[in-house]
């Protein structure tokens, strides 16, 4: 079954990440979710077109019948690049000033903030450590080669946003990652919470509770794509109870 879509009803978030580790289904969507036909569409074109979510990330995501680079750039409304934890203040205050207008009620933008700081933490120190076999230690200041550079940006359409952000390394290792976020479901997120060098952690955790749905592409030892999908216009509790969607690939 595997690079093939499985639609599940009502499915908890556990429920949909089992599916992911044991029926080694990359694509898992909710007939329940309101953007279902949308998800399906996106499904099958990382099943059958993987490398397309590389180049265009927010198509496949927001408009997968329409994939295009002019599309792409029609969608982002906010694109920026950093190396260093220094950048991470400043992009943060940038994704607020992106987002405000948008992102009502605020507790949407709290969730798009905290997604955004991991994401940005994920990339500076854990991709490259990996790439590097070496113990993650987010209390050094890190600046990567001028050759290593990062990608943060946002996109939209009328009822949902996307935020996604790449790093140069492709050391994410999504089966690890998964099992990691599955075990905060199964055991409780204080008992999962270490899990070894290159692992997910309790950031991971909240990446998945706070999106709708989340895509991970990984092109070994070259790149990692993570995009995360917020449903914009919906109160804290809508957001909670709204069915999740898991979507991977592996070059």
């Amino acid at each position: 079954m595997k690079d093939k879509v499985h639609v599940c009803h009502q499915a908890a978030p556990r429920e949909v990440l089992r599916c992911a580790l044991e029926l080694g289904v990359n694509q898992i969507i909710q007939d329940t979710n309101p953007h279902y036909l949308s998800q399906l569409s996106s499904s099958l074109e990382m099943a059958e077109h993987p490398g397309l979510f590389f180049e265009h990330p927010f198509c496949v995501t927001l408009t997968p019948k329409s994939i295009s680079a002019e599309n792409e750039r029609k969608l982002i409304f906010h694109d920026v690049t950093f190396n260093k934890t220094a950048d991470k203040d400043q992009l943060l205050i940038a994704v607020e000033a992106a987002v405000t207008s948008l992102a009502r009620p605020q507790s949407l933008l709290y969730d798009v903030k905290l997604v955004a700081d991991e994401l940005i933490m994920n990339a500076l120190y854990n991709a490259p450590m990996s790439a590097q076999s070496a113990k993650v230690d987010r209390s050094v200041n890190v600046e990567l080669p001028s050759n290593k550079i990062c990608r943060l940006a946002l996109a939209r359409d009328g009822e949902r946003l996307v935020l996604v952000c790449e790093d140069p390394f492709g050391t994410l290792n999504i089966p690890t990652y998964l099992a990691g976020l599955s075990r905060c479901y199964e055991d409780g997120v204080k008992k999962a919470m270490n899990w070894g060098k290159g692992g997910a952690g309790i950031g991971c955790y909240m990446i998945f509770e706070s999106c709708m749905s989340l895509y991970l592409a990984v092109k070994p030892s070259e790149k990692t794509v993570v995009a995360c999908v917020f449903a914009l216009g919906k109160g804290t509790r809508a957001r909670q109870e709204m069915s999740k969607s898991v979507h991977y690939t592996n070059l």
